[in-house]
């Protein structure tokens, strides 16, 4: 397995476990408090995180079946665009970014259907990127779920979801604080 698909998955892995931990730590009370007006509880930010990576999920399902099936390179490395957003994304946010129109989430779904949607959904996403080992994820493209305007590649896009994750993740553990 290609050494960016190790790591990737140590990533998504990780991610996963942090979600289940953190709602299954506390009450729905504390877990669907909001922290302050304007800011979103914990549950919000999971179901937020779960929106994104279903996004995610179909655009790189479409890729990877529209885009060239050439050997894998060696060396896989991000593209400075995909290094530049992995740095925007990861926490401690360093502004805050309003969440695109279809991103934001009223209301959380019960705790059960929350984090089978939640792990369901990283599990796939595993599938995929473990998919993809066997191809070259520099010749692939995908459309960023948050704007028509980016491009990324394949491996950029993995790596942004993950460090998107990490960033909400985090604030779910201070909304729960």
């Amino acid at each position: 397995m290609n050494e960016q698909t190790v790591r990737l998955r140590g990533e998504l892995e990780e991610i996963m476990r942090r979600g289940k931990e953190l709602v299954a730590s506390v009450d729905d009370a504390v877990l669907t408090r909001q922290p302050a007006e304007g800011s979103w509880s914990a549950a919000e930010c999971i179901e937020h995180l779960n929106i994104s990576a279903e996004k995610y999920v179909r655009r790189f399902r479409r890729a990877l079946d529209a885009g060239p099936k050439l050997p894998p390179r060696e060396r896989e490395k991000l593209t400075w665009r995909g290094r530049f957003f992995v740095w925007l994304a990861e926490p401690p946010p360093r502004w805050k970014l309003a969440a695109p129109r279809g991103y934001a989430t009223q209301t959380a779904p019960p705790r059960e259907e929350l984090v089978a949607r939640y792990v369901n959904l990283h599990a796939e996403l595993i599938r995929i990127l473990e998919e993809s080992d066997a191809i070259d994820r520099s010749k692939i493209r995908v459309n960023s779920p948050a704007s028509r305007y980016v491009k990324l590649r394949l491996l950029d896009g993995f790596s942004l979801l993950t460090a998107h994750a990490r960033r909400h993740l985090w604030q779910a553990e201070r909304a729960i604080a």
